[in-house]
């Protein structure tokens, strides 16, 4: 198992670097809607859509979705994915404390809409953030949510006691959440140099840095609630050993709408 994970990790890092940093805009555009449509099919089983059919509808549907939402601001695709995960913080808050048994599966397909389309915005507003930074703040974004959950990862394993959220992923401790945030603070100090923020803007960006960190667990804690719903390890095979799309862009569905958004909105860079 640790073997197959840390091959598809040798793969899987370069080519995400080179399509950051290596392909147009409309070819990024293309290959994260392509993921997002992916992670859309993944989502539909998740919320136990069982006919391909309707998949394929579902498919469908998010494809015209996002089509459409590049005719919107995308301000206002981000602060809906932002509320949304506010929202989700209190779902999963009820989840752990058993107060929200009853799941509809009509909720929870919008829902998938509300989650996919902002992340996929998000990830673009980055990729077209600054003239001369084209890509960069997509490749910090990712190495700073990698690092949050390396750190988690690696402090859990060593220090952690408490659990995080029992019911809902086991392995998860507070120890290793604030690990995470610790070790992803490492990595932020070589965003500011590469992305080369100037020191009257360094709190802010340290801040916003913290916030994916935290946006990033509530996502991971949002796909393990649905999955732990509907009774299921992981979202797909898609990659060896690290299960399907979704459980790889769990994390990144909350964290790239509230990473973009607070990003324009302190003017760490220019919308």
């Amino acid at each position: 198992m640790f073997f197959k994970r840390f091959l598809t990790v040798l793969v899987l890092v370069p080519l995400t670097v080179w399509v950051i940093l290596g392909t147009s805009t409309a070819v990024f555009q293309i290959i994260t809607a392509i993921f997002c449509l992916i992670a859309a099919w993944e989502w539909a089983t998740l919320i136990n859509v069982k006919t391909r059919y309707n998949k394929f509808v579902y498919l469908v549907l998010m494809l015209a979705a996002l089509s459409v939402v590049q005719f919107i601001p995308y301000n206002y695709v981000l602060w809906l994915g932002l509320i949304w995960w506010l929202i989700a913080c209190y779902v999963l808050w009820r989840y752990i404390r058993k107060q929200n048994d009853k799941r509809y599966q009509f909720i929870l397909a919008l829902v998938g809409f509300i989650a996919i389309v902002p992340c996929w915005v998000g990830m673009n507003s980055l990729r077209t953030a600054g003239i001369e930074d084209s890509g960069r703040w997509v490749l910090v974004f990712l190495f700073l949510l990698w690092a949050t959950d390396s750190g988690a990862y690696l402090f859990g394993m060593k220090f952690g006691k408490r659990k995080l959220a029992p019911n809902l992923s086991p392995g998860k401790t507070i120890e290793g959440a604030l690990g995470g945030i610790l070790f992803m603070l490492v990595f932020a100090v070589i965003g500011i140099w590469f992305l080369q923020i100037p020191s009257e803007k360094w709190l802010t960006y340290f801040l916003v840095c913290i916030a994916l960190s935290f946006f990033s667990i509530i996502g991971d804690l949002f796909e393990s609630m649905l999955k732990r719903k509907h009774n299921v390890k992981d979202s797909g095979i898609i990659f060896p050993g690290h299960g399907g799309m979704l459980d790889r862009l769990d994390s990144t569905l909350a964290a790239a709408p509230v990473f973009a958004l607070l990003v324009l909105l302190t003017g760490l860079v220019g919308g």
